[in-house]
């Protein structure tokens, strides 16, 4: 049985609907979604569910959720070991990679793997919703107003050419101009088609990530998922990847030495239907971590 450290973040506070905040308990006390891991010989090793005080404000609170998932990561890092973060809404992934790449050996680089239907790289200067999940690449690589910075403080804590975006389909001009600007390599989701396929897609990134950087990441948002398969999201986004093909690419990572951990974001469990989205994180933890992969 693979036992598979896991950390749940309860918070909505950068989105705008309250159910992501209930996701991690809907996985951690699914009996079906155990089920599921163990017929694949995977047990979630929950070390907590970090959740939000509100109290002085939501920036505040976002900020210290940040700093408690960072230095968790980190943590594993430092002891190699690999991990898995539920969320919560998106924001939760400023906490989890800038941990990741701050458990790393001095010299040492990390990439990223962000597959996700926004490019989420606006701040509050840019952003139309004003919706902080919309903006943790962006502070990951060091582009925050006066505000994100007092949330996420100063970047960059990746560098530009060691992220690779993936499915994203729903973005502004605003976002679009950065992209540009930083060169960032982007599968747009209406051309994952014409690169030969998702699974094709994510064998690109991987490979370059693994011959430029030491440790690389996954963080998915699961809006990044056509709704048919996953539609217990905050902001669903029409024609997205369909969620077997997502498992089939993420096969190829199973076993990679230096695959540091992945992120599942965004699961409003509330607005599932059937468990398909339930199901879904299922099947990617099993994709990645499954000791033997079971037809």
């Amino acid at each position: 049985m693979e036992n598979l450290t896991t950390l749940g973040v309860a918070s909505s506070l950068g989105c705008p609907r309250t159910e992501p905040a209930q996701g991690p308990s809907a996985v951690r006390s699914s009996l079906m979604f155990r089920e599921r891991l163990a017929h694949h010989a995977i047990r979630l090793e929950w070390d907590k569910i970090i959740s939000t005080d509100a109290a002085h404000g939501n920036l505040q609170a976002i900020a210290n959720i940040g700093r408690q998932i960072s230095r968790w990561t980190g943590d594993l890092l430092t002891q190699r070991r690999s991990f898995l973060t539920i969320g919560g809404d998106h924001c939760c992934a400023m906490g989890t990679w800038s941990g990741a790449a701050s458990g790393l050996d001095t010299g040492q680089s990390f990439g990223l793997i962000w597959i996700d239907a926004h490019l989420d790289l606006h701040n509050f200067v840019s952003s139309p919703s004003g919706n902080i999940h919309g903006m943790p690449l962006a502070a990951l690589l060091g582009h925050s107003d006066r505000q994100l910075k007092q949330i996420y403080g100063d970047g960059p804590i990746l560098d530009a050419s060691n992220i690779s975006i993936v499915g994203a389909r729903s973005y502004e001009i605003e976002e679009l101009q950065l992209l540009t600007e930083l060169t960032l390599t982007c599968y747009h989701g209406q051309s994952i088609a014409n690169h030969g396929g998702l699974t094709q897609v994510l064998a690109e990134a991987s490979n370059k990530l693994q011959k430029t950087t030491d440790r690389f990441g996954i963080s998915i948002d699961l809006d990044a998922v056509d709704p048919i398969d996953a539609p217990a999201v905050s902001t669903p986004e029409p024609s997205g990847i369909r969620g077997s093909e997502l498992v089939e690419a993420l096969h190829q990572f199973n076993g990679n030495q230096q695959l540091a951990g992945i992120e599942i974001a965004e699961f409003a469990p509330g607005l599932d239907k059937q468990h398909k989205t339930l199901k879904l994180i299922g099947d990617i933890i099993a994709a990645v971590y499954a000791p033997t992969i079971i037809g």
